[in-house]
């Protein structure tokens, strides 16, 4: 909550810099900043419109994936680079699913259609289902962008 529209950083290192995401569901608005300390006052962030991204999960034979939960992971960090398998689990996890962060509750997805909205413009994110994750570039404010067809990555799959 961002009560009178602002957001405090407790305690926060002058040596060091945050990122922060920030979202506020009700309006469709988020940012994403580089915050450091500034003993000189407030910095100030706009909030611009969200973003969606849509699509279809299917198998290599081109059918929709049935019976997977697809997600939406919301990249962390800044480092521009093609995330791996430990990235998403591992001890320097470095994304999340979102609906961690919106606290949206996680829905079935069948068929494998999804189209995920309040995205933070941006940010990067993936969209994955059992296994395997797809790299979604960066959103611009107010953007709708359609992925149509990803074919699933997943080990498991069966045709």
């Amino acid at each position: 909550p961002f009560a009178e529209g602002r957001f405090r950083l407790e305690g926060a290192d002058p040596e060091r810099t945050y990122r922060v995401f920030l979202l506020d569901p009700k309006r469709r608005l988020g940012a994403v900043a580089e915050l450091k300390y500034d003993p000189k006052g407030p910095a100030t962030v706009r909030l611009e419109p969200t973003a969606t991204a849509k699509g279809i999960m299917v198998k290599r034979n081109g059918r929709p994936l049935e019976g997977t939960q697809i997600l939406a992971w919301m990249v962390l960090t800044t480092e521009d680079r093609e995330l791996t398998e430990q990235d998403f689990f591992g001890d320097g996890q470095a994304a999340v699913v979102y609906n961690m962060f919106t606290g949206e509750p996680l829905l079935p997805t069948s068929p494998a259609e999804f189209n995920f909205g309040l995205l933070i413009p941006g940010v990067r994110y993936y969209v994955g289902a059992g296994g395997g994750y797809h790299p979604i570039a960066a959103l611009k404010p107010g953007e709708v962008r359609d992925l149509g067809k990803i074919v699933s990555k997943d080990r498991q799959e069966a045709d």
